[in-house]
């Protein structure tokens, strides 16, 4: 009986708000631009506002000329280096839900849109849980750009045709965003959407219960 397990990264696997500030706050000192506060940039995301609008709004409050195209390839460079990692932290209880899941014989992979394998693998080693990751599938189109929805969708696609393409009893699809979602639906596999904004912090915990049933 092969069962699978799809599990997103960012903002699923990992909660990564630190990790989005810094990336902005970073840049901007290393540009010699405005540098953001935490309570700005998120007051900007709980409107909606997209890295490139953020961005646009950084340069506007900025004394200096900077392109956006420059700010823009620098924060992605950040995002998939090494240095990142210390900015990253793993979801409460998200380590036992993989080691649990992995004892009930499921097979663990990742999907992300992140284009830097060895930065995935690094965090995953340091958390100690690589070895219970059976493989990491990431964005390989280097000419889309994941940013943007209709390409993260194709991408996405792109990821579950080659796991699903060995038959599985069961699959389920762990994500937090629309993309994530769509993706699952057009497969017509089963979902689970793991954004925290109404659930408790321990979802981890209780979605291995839900998944058990």
């Amino acid at each position: 009986m092969k069962q699978i397990i799809i599990l997103d990264f960012d903002d699923t696997l990992i909660v990564n708000e630190d990790l989005d500030f810094q990336s902005f706050r970073i840049i901007s000192k290393k540009l010699k631009c405005y540098i953001p506060k935490k309570s700005e940039i998120a007051s900007l995301r709980s409107k909606g506002y997209l890295a490139s609008d953020i961005i646009d709004f950084i340069i506007k409050k900025s004394k200096n000329s900077i392109t956006k195209i420059k700010f823009s390839e620098n924060r992605i460079f950040f995002l998939e280096s090494i240095e990142s990692i210390k900015f990253l932290k793993i979801r409460p209880y998200a380590k036992k839900f993989i080691k649990k899941f992995k004892k009930n014989n499921f097979k663990i992979v990742i999907a992300t849109l992140r284009k830097n394998e060895n930065t995935l693998r690094f965090f995953l080693k340091k958390e100690g849980i690589i070895s219970y990751i059976d493989q990491i599938y990431c964005n390989t189109n280097f000419t889309l750009d994941g940013r943007i929805p209709s390409n993260a969708y194709k991408i996405k696609k792109n990821i579950f045709s080659k796991i699903l393409s060995k038959n599985f009893s069961r699959v389920i699809s762990i994500g937090n965003s629309d993309i994530d979602e769509d993706t699952s639906n057009f497969f017509k596999i089963e979902y689970v959407n793991i954004n925290l904004k109404n659930q408790k912090y321990s979802y981890f915990r209780d979605l291995y219960e839900f998944l058990s049933d």
